[in-house]
């Protein structure tokens, strides 16, 4: 994607200053006389029905709420292991008694989730029918509530959603559009600063603004999700993207997403690099809100699938709807919290007040200002004060004296900000500088260095002297952007052109607690991936003793010897060949010669790698467990290549080990897990095992293959085979 940058260019005496551009945005309160319920659309998937309601249609802060999940097969599929979990948000509380439920499964009530689960075959023509009732917070000042219930096991996540929302009472609303809150004004003389005004006589024009969710790219993969609130009567969403903070040519796909109802939206196959991300909610007029906030993400690791990066607005909208006109208002602005002045107000065809305020702008250099507008109304209600901040820089720093063609006052010019090198992204980089002598003009005697983190909006000073270099280190990930200028007797003098630095330092760590951190969740008749839960009884154990919750291990299983495969990781590729890897695992579930495999230096579809494979010997009440260590080829290759399976180099044959714990989770007779680690160096592999070393092994044909990964195999099609892997870790040896 291409940036557009803002220059400054000097010819002969003239200096030119390029102007900002305004985006319209446009975001007002809901008003209500109560808090309307509105249900979300039935959601189905992977052949099972989720269905939430409730009771009511209107509903009053402190009123109780009967919350109706409808859980239903298809006639014909069923599954083996299902959970259900519905998360009370802080504005809803549980009313002690009141879960119920009709059909399979046990149901349960703990530290506010409502949990499902079977412990049996579901689906058919099986339903459960849950019911709850919660409470409406009698303080509560939200907009909305809005719950979601959440069923797995189908190898998709399924949703459905029932959402509460708030009145604002009786008060006017005035909200300022123009400026944009963070802009910087170039403009000199005056800015005509513009909003939009209602009082409580008319529904609300235009939705609430949603507010964008810090973006959890789990491991630094190009696959993650934008999430944002709901927001107050939005029937639509667009997302923008771009590469800088400006947005400058964001991206849209074309066509447009006709119908983004939902507040997600997954981002997959992204290159390497730094994406900004903003939403923006539409009501059924298509009338916009203002611009969210805008959230930042970094990509470390390139991933093969492709998608839209961005979603617009429709371009199929309902035509405005006729509503009365809002009764008179008066608008109220004021600049850094002095003296409130009536703006200009317009009656708009569509019922709202447009208004106007001219500001007469200082000449400054990079001052903050705040500006707040308040509406009332013609009985004296006043309406919450609406505040946005920006940043004035008009100020010319040259004059001029045109007889003389002389610099006044002789500030110094800007410095030269050299490049920053750091091609490898790495947390540690210098910023340097120099300058170039006028005659007529004092040499700078000290320098000012400021830094602005992910954007070009919050410089902030932090170096002062007479040098002209500052090293950096320990620095987070992200952009950062420098500038300096230099102080001579007659002040401060220009700032020199803006050098951006990007630190990408790879870091991977998951324990599994979040189920949208990259690896796979799918159960099927050949195999499974699911996110395991806690406590670590078996999932046929009785009674709300059973209780799942999301996260806290990863399991895999193997279910038949047919394909697919049970191979899953990731999708997170190591920047480099020296790295190691540490886990815990352990059997959850096994039988007779059930093995499970830790690939590491793999190919991103796993037909190319190294494995570790431990398996487990069951034979009456005997228990051993082995490892081997191989490196599998999926093309052909030379027997003497090969070794001794075919497909496979076998670097260690299989040994039997006593540092391996051979104990079934499952059966809570010992919950230890085994701690790996494996270090890749060089052509060199070595193991430990529970930190006893297990030996080193020479072999670098995979050397460029960067991806992870565990598994799970069958022995002449024997079941169970079912790992669970913990705390997975990789970390970069240093040079």
């Amino acid at each position: 994607m291409k940036i557009v940058k803002t220059n400054m260019q000097r010819t002969a005496w003239i200096l030119l200053v390029g102007g900002l551009a305004l985006l319209f945005v446009v975001g007002l309160s809901l008003v209500l006389t109560g808090i309307e319920v509105l249900a979300q659309p039935t959601a189905e998937t992977a052949s099972i029905l989720l269905d939430k309601t409730a009771n009511t249609d209107t509903a009053e802060p402190g009123d109780t709420v009967t919350y109706t999940i409808v859980i239903e097969g298809d006639g014909t599929t069923f599954y083996d292991s299902l959970w259900m979990t519905d998360t009370l948000p802080s504005e809803l509380t549980y009313v002690p008694g009141s879960l119920q439920r009709s059909g399979p499964g046990s149901e349960n009530y703990a530290n506010g989730k409502i949990t499902w689960s079977t412990s049996t075959f579901f689906g058919g023509d099986d339903r459960t029918v849950i019911t709850y009732q919660a409470q409406i917070s009698p303080d509560t000042t939200a907009f909305q509530v809005r719950n979601t219930a959440q069923l797995t096991g189908t190898g998709e996540l399924t949703t459905d959603s029932w959402t509460v929302r708030l009145s604002t009472g009786l008060e006017p609303t005035s909200l300022i559009h123009s400026p944009i809150n963070g802009d910087t004004i170039t403009e000199k003389d005056t800015l005509t600063i513009s909003g939009v005004a209602w009082d409580a006589s008319i529904p609300r024009p235009f939705p609430g603004t949603p507010v964008l969710q810090p973006i959890d790219n789990f491991g630094g993969g190009g696959t993650y999700i934008v999430q944002w609130t709901e927001a107050v009567s939005a029937t639509f969403y667009a997302v923008e993207e771009a590469d800088n903070p400006q947005f400058d040519d964001a991206t849209s796909p074309d066509p447009p997403d006709p119908d983004v109802t939902d507040t997600q939206y997954p981002i997959v196959g992204k290159a390497p690099g730094t994406y900004y991300y903003r939403v923006q909610a539409f009501n059924d007029e298509g009338r916009p809100s203002r611009w969210s906030n805008v959230e930042s993400v970094v990509v470390q690791t390139t991933q093969a699938t492709s998608s839209d990066a961005a979603l617009n607005a429709p371009s199929d909208v309902s035509a405005p709807a006729e509503v009365a006109a809002s009764g008179p208002v008066t608008v109220w602005v004021r600049i850094d919290s002095g003296a409130w002045q009536a703006a200009d107000t317009t009656l708009n065809v569509d019922g709202w007040w447009d208004w106007t305020y001219d500001w007469a702008l200082p000449e400054e250099d990079g001052v903050q200002h705040t500006i707040d507008t308040q509406a009332e109304d013609v009985v004296g209600s006043l309406s919450p004060i609406d505040t946005i901040t920006v940043t004035v820089s008009n100020e010319m720093m040259l004059r001029y004296l045109p007889l003389v063609l002389k610099r006044w006052p002789p500030v110094p010019y800007p410095p030269i900000l050299n490049n920053i090198v750091n091609p490898d992204q790495e947390p540690n980089y210098s910023v340097t500088w120099s300058y170039n002598s006028v005659s007529g003009v004092p040499d700078p005697t000290s320098y000012t260095l400021q830094e602005s983190k992910d954007s070009q909006a919050n410089f902030v000073d932090v170096y002062s002297g007479s040098g002209t270099s500052q090293s950096f280190t320990d620095k987070e990930n992200g952009t950062y952007y420098y500038r300096v200028r230099g102080h001579n007797v007659w002040g401060p003098g220009e700032w020199s052109e803006v050098k951006p630095v990007t630190v990408n330092v790879f870091e991977y760590f998951d324990n599994f607690s979040n189920y949208q951190s990259g690896w796979p969740r799918e159960w099927s008749k050949t195999r499974g991936a699911l996110y395991r839960v806690r406590p670590y009884e078996h999932p046929s154990c009785p009674g709300s003793s059973c209780q799942y919750d999301e996260g806290d291990g990863y399991i895999i299983a193997r279910r038949s010897g047919s394909d697919p495969t049970a191979r899953f990781g990731p999708e997170v590729a190591v920047p480099s060949e020296d790295y190691e890897i540490e886990l815990d695992a352990r059997w959850w579930d096994a039988a007779y010669f059930a093995t499970y495999q830790i690939f590491f230096g793999s190919d991103k579809d796993f037909e190319d790698y190294y494995a570790l494979q431990v398996r487990i010997n069951i034979v009456g009440d005997s228990r051993n467990c082995d490892y081997s260590v191989i490196r599998h080829t999926s093309s052909a290759v030379s027997a003497s290549d090969v070794g001794s399976v075919a497909g496979d180099k076998v670097l260690q044959d299989w040994t039997r080990s006593s540092k391996i714990r051979c104990n079934l989770a499952k059966d809570n007779e010992g919950k230890s897990f085994d701690h790996w680690k494996i270090r890749r160096e060089g052509d060199t592999i070595t193991i430990w095992v529970n930190g006893d070393k297990l030996d080193d092994w020479d072999d670098g044909k995979f050397g460029a293959n960067r991806y992870f990964g565990v598994g799970a195999t069958l022995y002449e099609g024997f079941t169970p085979s079912k790992p669970e892997v913990d705390n997975w870790s990789v970390v970069l040896l240093d040079d």
